[in-house]
């Protein structure tokens, strides 16, 4: 269904934009600096870290695990990127426990809880990174159903797990670290 818009507002500034093909952009992320020489600050300490398949979360996984913590993985759907990251870790030396969860459930946040719990009674590290995007053309288009279940994911799932983790572990947890990249691309309005 065709949408009619009024006039732009400003265009973006010159240079702003960049091409995919561009030279300094790849189709693959950094997940780490093959230079980097871990401290092994985080030895003995259990992080959980949602979103740990891919991205920031991949990125923050292998780190962490580098510095010697026991990961936890949780992911919603993509398996091979989870593997993937579970097999890095494995090849610096620690075993990642990985779970398959809707972070926008509270029934699966509560299931998630109690089999983590149930591994590692002690969480030192919550890293909520979990999150999802809907890119549309114009505002228009995105839908109610969409808009909520971003917001179940991305903010209320953060909200669920750490609420369940605080029933669970009472003051044991030592670091919470709320990543939010809230993100709607709209291209015009």
């Amino acid at each position: 269904m065709p949408h009619e818009h009024g006039p732009k507002s400003q265009g973006p500034k010159k240079g702003y934009l960049q091409k995919d093909e561009d030279a300094y952009l790849s189709g693959q992320p950094k997940l780490e600096a093959y230079d980097y020489a871990p401290g092994q600050s985080l030895k003995d300490k259990v992080a959980v870290i949602t979103g740990g398949d891919s991205g920031i979360g991949a990125a923050t996984a292998i780190l962490f695990a580098k510095e010697g913590a026991q990961v936890v993985l949780v992911h919603y759907e993509s398996d091979a990127d989870a593997d993937r990251t579970a097999k890095r870790i494995s090849e610096v030396g620690k075993e990642p426990l990985a779970f398959a969860t809707d972070i926008g459930s509270e029934d699966a946040v509560v299931e998630l809880a109690d089999k983590i719990t149930e591994k590692f009674p002690k969480v030192d590290i919550l890293v909520n990174n979990a999150g999802e995007q809907h890119v549309h053309e114009h505002l228009q288009d995105i839908t109610a159903a969409e808009f909520t279940r971003t917001f179940q994911t991305n903010v209320l799932g953060m909200f669920m797990l750490t609420k369940h983790y605080s029933c669970h572990l009472a003051n044991m947890m030592r670091s919470l670290i709320q990543l939010r990249l809230l993100h709607m691309q709209v291209h015009q309005l």
